[in-house]
């Protein structure tokens, strides 16, 4: 009967060693996985960042042009509006403050002579 109680503890003793060995090695492909993950998430979170900084570099620079292009307009439409004399001329300002009358349609060259 000792024999057997010994076959017995021995036997009990194999299979917990085995079950820890194998929880064990469950625990640390798991932990691996999570270490993985990890720097993943780290890496990705990096790239992220970059991109953030791209696109609020560019909406910086959209901003700008919205602004330098809505000022453009702004300047054109008041020419347009301001400087139209009466049958459809356009007075463009010389130099010396100087008026000469254009007709509508002819292309205004800034080299023109201050008359």
């Amino acid at each position: 009967m000792a024999m057997e109680r010994d076959a017995l503890a021995e036997s009990l003793n194999d299979l917990f060693l085995n079950l820890s060995t194998m929880v064990r090695s469950e625990l640390q492909g798991a932990n691996n996985h999570l270490e993985l993950l990890e720097k993943m998430n780290l890496r990705v979170g990096e790239e992220y960042k970059e991109f953030g900084d791209v696109a609020s570099g560019l909406r910086v620079f959209v901003e700008q042009l919205k602004s330098k292009s809505g000022s453009s307009l702004t300047r054109v439409r008041a020419a347009d509006r301001g400087d139209r004399g009466s049958g459809g001329a356009l007075r463009v300002r010389g130099l010396h403050a100087r008026q000469v009358r254009v007709p509508v349609g002819i292309q205004v060259n800034s080299c023109l002579p201050v008359l």
